[in-house]
């Protein structure tokens, strides 16, 4: 069985008056345990793309099914299973890091929030989530303003990964 399926895609924005077509009819499924690699130009509609399946956006047409069943366009609708099952490590870490919250806070929240960690429980996947991603426990402390970019990349990195997701979508993986 596939683990995602997309039929007949098409996402539309309202802009300058007009309609714009960023996903025209997109149609593929990716099998538990298989990669895929979407290639195009820039402005081709990958992150747009990736953006849908998270359910950041929802689509004008088409369906969008997750272990054999239909996801809901917008991920406040998901359940919580869903949520944790399909993670997103975003294009630039600036901006999907609160800026606000230490490198800690930042992969404790899905522990927490998804796996109903606390404590030395937390405490330990915490330190073994940083070590996984080559970063010293004493980075639990920073903010993202005291890393740099590869380190902030790592951190969503690790973030995603805290979910123990069955579906991890990066967007833009090279950079």
């Amino acid at each position: 069985m596939n683990l995602v399926e997309i039929e007949d895609l098409k996402v539309t924005f309202n802009q300058f008056g007009g309609t714009v077509r960023a996903v025209r009819g997109v149609s593929l499924s990716v099998a538990e345990g298989e990669s895929l690699g979407i290639v195009g130009e820039s402005g081709s509609g990958k992150s747009t793309l990736a953006r849908l399946v998270a359910g950041l956006l929802s689509p004008a047409s088409g369906r969008v099914t997750f272990a054999g069943r239909a996801l809901e366009g917008s991920y406040r609708k998901r359940g919580i299973a869903d949520l944790k099952a399909i993670q997103m490590i975003y294009q630039l870490p600036d901006v999907a890091l609160n800026p606000r919250q230490t490198v800690g806070e930042t992969i404790s929240r899905p522990l927490s929030f998804y796996r109903g960690l606390k404590g030395t429980a937390l405490q330990a996947e915490l330190h073994r989530l940083l070590s996984l991603i080559g970063l010293p426990d004493e980075f639990a402390e920073r903010l993202p303003d005291a890393l740099s970019g590869g380190q902030k990349q790592r951190v969503c990195i690790a973030r995603a990964l805290a979910a123990e997701p069955d579906l991890l979508i990066c967007d833009e993986v090279t950079s």
